[in-house]
């Protein structure tokens, strides 16, 4: 028995003034890459035995991690809740996106913008109207039956987008004129 240099405990010596533990760590870590490429190796050539082994697993343990997914979610309703709201302040191009594409779905109208469109059309509207809070806008409105395509969707500042409600842009042209 002697003292492991590295965790101070007085255990079995293995090599280099380790105890077992600590050696298998410091081997673990130095050997990363090397146990990396052999599991990337390991799974190109075991695919299908990995795969049926965990549909076996998980079938076997269905109910368990049913249960333990359950409580996790009700014990960290708070964390959740506070992740989703912290991605949101920082991706609002792609909530934007999200949100335009939920309202076309909840009308039944076609829905095939990305969300990477999305982004490219508020990019394009920074440029346009720079320093605005901007919204990506139906220029023919859900109500009016205008879906969530590339060719319908624009950025407009977000007080324009709430003066405009549901006007089509004729509409909306035709009121100023009025004025």
């Amino acid at each position: 028995m002697t003292i492991c240099s590295d965790c101070g405990k007085e255990k079995k010596h293995e090599a280099k003034g380790l105890c077992t533990t600590c050696y298998q760590h410091h081997w673990r870590e130095t050997h990363r890459e090397e146990r990396a490429a052999y599991a990337r190796r390991y799974g190109e050539h075991h695919r299908e035995e990995i795969a049926t082994y965990q549909r076996r697993w998980y079938e076997e343990n269905r109910e368990e991690i049913l249960a333990h997914s359950r409580r996790w979610y009700e014990e960290n309703q708070g964390e959740r809740a506070a992740s989703k709201r912290r991605w949101k302040e920082e991706n609002p191009e792609k909530v934007a996106v999200i949100d335009a594409r939920r309202q076309a779905r909840k009308h039944s109208l076609p829905d095939t913008l990305t969300t990477e469109q999305g982004e490219h059309l508020l990019v394009i509207g920074q440029a346009m109207y720079p320093g605005e809070k901007l919204n990506l806008d139906h220029i023919v409105p859900l109500s009016k039956g205008g879906g969530t395509t590339l060719a319908n969707m624009h950025a407009i500042p977000a007080w324009l987008n709430y003066l405009k409600h549901n006007a089509l842009p004729q509409e909306i042209y035709i009121q100023e004129a009025l004025l």
